[in-house]
């Protein structure tokens, strides 16, 4: 089912709660596949960058921000370190969890965020278990380095931005063209409620109003076509009616 693309309504409580269900088993899925994929290799001794990690948050907070600038890094993520190290411990395994879990919650989150906003949940899973599997964001996510949080926030930002593309299409297809409310109304008639800058035929008639004079807005209304039905081409050289015709 999840496979198929079962339809999610766009926003955290829309939805049954069968499309809820399937949704937060997809997240939790491809999140247990993100840590299972990262936790073998935390084992290992740390390489060079990891290890100047290490010694930036093995002491007191005061040295972080000195130790962390020695290798031409700004100090914000060493403090976030420091603090795991002071809760969970400064093991290879438990520092290198800091990133394992970064990366793991950014396919999840990858997961979650486009099965709302595309409404499928076989896209927003297919989305997240490439993150979830894929051999870099392995390696890299599992190094007691900044790679992991930098996914996490490309991850948000690109469900951001795909939240943002589809409300402006979506806004276009309804007829709004994704313009805020009060522009909208503030291009309506004062008594119909009628859009001035639309016909009821499709709206493409370029901002401009049929019977409306003045700035370049109004286009000359064209006589209907049954009015010129009886009538010569050229004026001048119609016929006369034939004597005794009344």
């Amino acid at each position: 089912m999840i496979g198929r693309g079962v339809l999610f309504d766009a926003g955290f409580g829309g939805g049954s709660w069968h499309e809820r269900a399937i949704l937060a088993v997809a997240t939790l899925t491809v999140f247990a596949v993100g840590v299972a994929l990262r936790v073998p290799g935390c084992e290992e001794s740390f390489w060079v960058d990891e290890l100047h990690t290490a010694w930036a948050v093995w002491d007191g907070p005061a040295e972080v921000a000195g130790r962390a600038s020695l290798g031409n890094q700004t100090p914000f993520y060493f403090w976030g370190v420091w603090v795991w190290k002071s809760l969970f411990g400064g093991g290879e395994v438990a520092l290198r969890m800091s990133s394992v879990l970064a990366v793991s919650l950014a396919a999840a989150w990858l997961c979650f965020g486009i099965g709302v906003v595309f409404r499928r949940v076989g896209s927003g899973f297919a989305a997240g278990m490439v993150l979830a599997v894929e051999r870099n964001a392995i390696f890299f996510g599992t190094e007691l380095r900044p790679y992991a949080w930098v996914l996490l926030a490309a991850a948000v930002a690109a469900v951001a931005f795909a939240a943002a593309i589809t409300r402006e299409s979506r806004g276009v297809a309804e007829g709004t063209g994704g313009e805020p409310e009060g522009t909208r109304s503030a291009g309506r008639h004062s008594t119909g409620g009628r859009p001035v800058g639309r016909r009821a035929s499709g709206g493409r008639s370029g901002g401009r109003v049929r019977g409306v004079r003045g700035r370049g807005w109004g286009r000359r209304r064209r006589t209907p076509p049954h009015r010129h039905r009886h009538r010569h081409p050229h004026p001048r050289l119609r016929r006369r009616p034939p004597a005794g015709h009344h």
